[in-house]
């Protein structure tokens, strides 16, 4: 009986170094759309004469944004949002600001769209109907 072997030593090779690439473009993708975020809030801050204190990576069921947004703990998909609560100061004031980031570097100005592409306002009543959200902030005005 032949045992025929199927693949050569050159496809394993190619099919390794296809896998390496993958893995290391995916990591340098996510950490460009951090840093987009991250460049993003310092620049409205800045913006308002604030000065960043903490960024902190939140969940969607942990900011204000829950209230027209519908929480997706326990399904399969989530949101392709980042959530962000800001401490900053003005003038000594310390403030808390909420940032909802859109994951990707190709999706930067997307809108609130439904499954069918339809643009949508952010309305509560609309939680259940928007399936894409765009970037968007909340300021609270006194917090300390």
């Amino acid at each position: 009986m032949e045992v025929r072997r199927y693949g050569s030593k050159a496809g394993g090779f190619v099919a390794g170094l296809l896998l390496i690439i993958s893995i290391i473009l995916f990591a340098i993708l996510w950490l460009s759309g951090k840093k987009i975020h991250t460049n993003e809030i310092n620049k409205i801050i800045a913006s308002k004469n604030g000065e960043v204190i903490s960024i902190k990576e939140v969940k969607l069921e942990d900011s204000p944004f829950v209230d027209t947004m519908e929480s997706r703990v326990g399904m399969r998909k989530g949101y392709d949002n980042t959530f962000y609560k800001i401490e900053y100061s003005t003038q000594g004031a310390k403030h808390i600001a909420w940032y909802r980031g859109v994951n990707g570097p190709f999706v930067l100005n997307r809108k609130n769209t439904d499954l069918n592409g339809n643009e949508l306002k952010e309305l509560p009543e609309n939680k259940g109907k928007i399936t894409n959200y765009d970037q968007r902030w909340i300021f609270e005005e006194d917090s300390q």
